[in-house]
């Protein structure tokens, strides 16, 4: 008895430790990933510890009751999965009334031809999604994160290993380079959420990122009615905790898990819209962007590009000679709409893939060598 006593607290000692990241230094490995997924198995071993403990009125009762608490509080907070369901914008205008309070803002991604898929942060804030969009042949699937940390939105098509469709989440709370990883339920196949390169096996494929649009509500219901709008609960406790952590990271400027980039050019946390091509690098501060909408035109290497600011978030294009006029970009005879989508027989506006609204200290972490953009000389 004394032997399964000793051989359930070690479990329990351990699965303290890897849920409060003692061993910090092993973080960077995608070993400590994979022994982390092993936690809710540790739980039980340490809930028959406590049950045989309260039987046996043991000393050392209340620290492990602590530890226990401990553990099924952290597994309440992170271990969330949220299901796949949308509603039109008549049930959405009335479930997000009181939902959103003062934090309207809502990620707009195009998984799939002209369907059209919203989800308010706060709901991101505190699950990962795995959605779905199309019917029969023609369905796309994908993770959908928001990692507060670093204060990016991103959208992944699943991966395909081996014949099969990989699921990723990030809702286990694992942090690698200051930023939220993805991995598989096994923990075998691991990427970081914000670039999508693969961390545990160089072989693995970079992820294939969606275009994603950050807009207020306002803004999305009266643009897009016919969209499909997310809608499901989220648990109190991990709502609770996730909206203090994103409040500390955006008030505080030192805190976050990373050091973050060694150029201080800018301020810790002025939020930039980062674009990266081949191995070029530009930030553009948000500071920039003076007017309601704002069009940008630039070049990294041979590529050139355009930045549209619309109010709150910021998209791009693989194009130029764009301007804005009535709500909508322009070039000679043709229009689009804010979010590319060609009003008329031409083609839909190319997208290039940004990081936006982007804490500065981690888009410079992960690329150290990138230029600052600047209206002066």
């Amino acid at each position: 008895m004394i032997a399964w006593y000793t051989l359930c607290l070690v479990f329990l000692i351990i699965a303290v430790a890897l849920e409060t990241r003692l061993p910090l230094y092993a973080l960077q490995y995608p070993l400590m990933v994979r022994l982390t997924l092993l936690a809710p198995v540790l739980y039980g071993l340490g809930i028959v510890t406590l049950i045989i403990l309260i039987i046996q009125s043991s000393p050392v009762l209340v620290p492990i009751m602590l530890a226990v608490t401990f553990l099924i509080v952290r597994y309440l907070i992170f271990y969330g999965r949220a299901g796949d369901r949308f509603v039109d914008l008549d049930h959405a205008n009335t479930s997000y009334h009181n939902f959103l309070g003062d934090e309207p803002e809502m990620a707009v991604v195009f998984p799939h031809q002209k369907v059209i898929q919203i989800v308010p942060t706060k709901i991101l804030m505190v699950n990962d999604l795995v959605l779905t969009a199309g019917q029969g042949e023609q369905v796309t699937r994908y993770s959908l994160s928001f990692c507060a940390l670093c204060n990016t939105i991103h959208a992944f098509v699943l991966p395909v290993i081996a014949g099969d469709v990989v699921e990723i989440t990030s809702n286990r709370g694992m942090v690698i380079n200051g930023n939220k990883i993805l991995t598989d339920s096994t923990g075998r196949y691991i990427w970081q959420q914000f670039s999508g390169q693969p961390l545990s096996d160089p072989s693995l494929p970079m992820l294939e990122e969606l275009h994603v649009l950050r807009l207020t509500w306002e803004q999305v219901k009266h643009r897009y009615p016919q969209a499909q709008y997310y809608r499901e609960g989220v648990k109190p406790t991990s709502f609770v905790v996730f909206t203090l952590i994103r409040k500390a990271v955006r008030s505080l400027s030192f805190f976050g898990l990373s050091r973050g980039g060694r150029n201080n050019s800018l301020p810790r946390k002025e939020l930039v819209v980062g674009v990266h091509i081949d191995q070029e690098a530009k930030a553009y501060p948000l500071s920039l962007f003076t007017e309601e909408y704002m069009i940008i035109t630039d070049q990294l290497g041979a590529t050139e590009f355009t930045l549209v600011h619309q109010g709150h978030g910021t998209v791009g294009f693989l194009e130029t000679g764009l301007e804005i006029r009535d709500n909508l970009i322009v070039r000679q005879q043709q229009q689009w709409q804010l979010d590319g989508s060609a009003l008329g027989d031409h083609a839909d506006l190319e997208p290039l893939v940004l990081a936006d609204q982007m804490y500065w200290y981690l888009w410079n972490q992960f690329y150290p060598n990138t230029t600052i953009y600047s209206t002066t000389p």
